[in-house]
């Protein structure tokens, strides 16, 4: 396909025939194997190992649309605007996968006083929020030379969930202390699992960046989308900023915030391909987490091999891991987008439809095979700026997930 030609000119120095070989040595001591029948183990690992519970997704939302309601309410009553969410994320876009027990949720106030971007001299993918000063909006307290300090911001809103949390059947998360996001894990019912909800509060832009601060979504995806995604609409709806620092050591990082694009990121997931679009992004997601060391039970011979198979590479090829093997989802998620709408790269929406699921995932496979070893350069389809998506994943992840993906393609490949 026309993106496997697109190389960077220095390629990571990957032993792909030593991990080649790594895996057929597996296939020959019978930890994996071909299956008979790749089209049916196909589908028993979309039906029993991906697929969500329907009795669950409906017991769940009813326990998060409460929670969530109850979040607004409070922050309405205890802070000096008035607040929207925005429900992003897998669970709202169609692509996530085995139990519906992890939510994300944007809190977005609107502020009195207009805010406008500015993206100069600002570290790629982030931008200041200066604050037009018209009113006595509260904001301008957390403000540092008339931008938005999103430390105060961020402390501001912490003290008011931690007010909200005390009083509820929830507690907070601190697994991850520096996160931008107020982490909430909500007891449901012993039948049901507990919720993990990342709260994330968020301030909207009105206007979509410029390039090259963003792409141009009229420009960059291919003609050929599906009747329910309007570039020119997406970019109407502008983005929103959230509370992570630049990685850069520079002297106003608190100014600088982190532009996202979550509303176009679900518009672009929620009416991709069903046919093999989804069901493949799932496939490979589940599997991920399977290799990663997800500890749910075992339900397909394939979960069963795919175990044995990331146990045996990581105690033979990565003895002094730290046990955090693996790449994050998002890269998954940057090179499903782009394989379905990138005008240059992507397939486009027609051949995603016209073409086999089975043969599809393979393809798909190929290509964060060339990822993982940087033939193949993806860039953030929103962010330009941002460079090769995986920039920042470590050499041994990548050796990691490309074994896995070896081994993925042979569990629902016939032996040759």
């Amino acid at each position: 396909m026309e993106g496997e030609k697109k190389l960077l000119e220095k390629p990571l120095n990957m032993d792909t025939e030593r991990m080649q070989t790594f895996v057929q040595e597996m296939v020959r001591k019978g930890i994996i194997h071909h299956p008979e029948r790749p089209k049916t183990n196909l589908r028993d690992f979309l039906e029993k190992e991906v697929t969500l519970d329907q009795d669950e997704i409906s017991e769940i939302s009813n326990h998060f649309n409460e929670l969530r309601s109850d979040v607004i309410q409070y922050l309405n009553q205890v802070t000096p605007w008035t607040w929207k969410t925005f429900s992003a994320g897998s669970y709202y876009d169609g692509t996530k996968v085995s139990r519906p027990n992890e939510m994300d949720c944007q809190l977005i106030p609107r502020l009195r006083d207009s805010v406008t971007p500015i993206y100069e001299r600002c570290e790629p993918g982030h931008c200041r929020l200066k604050v037009k000063y018209k009113t006595n909006d509260p904001i301008h307290t957390l403000c540092d030379e008339g931008c938005i300090n999103m430390d105060r911001f961020r402390s501001y809103f912490f003290d008011k969930m931690e007010k909200f949390q005390s009083q509820r059947r929830i507690k907070k998360d601190l697994t991850y202390p520096q996160s931008p996001s107020y982490r909430v894990i909500y007891t449901t019912t012993q039948e049901l699992p507990n919720i993990e909800i990342d709260f994330v509060a968020a301030l909207h832009v009105d206007k979509w960046p410029d390039f090259p601060f963003a792409n141009n979504l009229k420009e960059k995806l291919s003609s050929d989308l599906p009747r329910e995604i309007d570039p020119e609409e997406i970019m109407r709806e502008g983005s929103v900023t959230v509370m992570k620092h630049c990685k850069a050591d520079v002297p106003d990082k608190a100014l600088q915030w982190k532009m996202s694009f979550t509303y176009a990121e679900k518009s672009l997931s929620k009416h991709a391909d069903k046919k093999s679009w989804k069901p493949i992004i799932r496939i490979i997601k589940r599997a991920k987490e399977i290799a990663k060391g997800d500890t749910d039970v075992t339900k397909t011979n394939v979960t069963k091999q795919l175990r044995k198979a990331a146990k045996y590479t990581k105690e033979n090829l990565f003895p002094d891991s730290d046990g955090k093997l693996g790449v994050g989802t998002y890269p998954i998620r940057m090179l499903m987008w782009t394989l379905m709408y990138d005008k240059n790269l992507g397939l486009g929406n027609t051949s995603w439809q016209d073409r086999d699921t089975l043969d599809m995932l393979h393809v798909c496979l190929r290509c964060f095979r060339l990822m993982l070893t940087g033939k193949l350069q993806i860039l953030n389809l929103f962010m330009p700026q941002m460079g090769d998506i995986m920039r920042t994943v470590r050499l041994k992840d990548r050796h990691f997930m490309y074994v896995m993906t070896l081994v993925i393609d042979i569990l629902f490949s016939e032996a040759e």
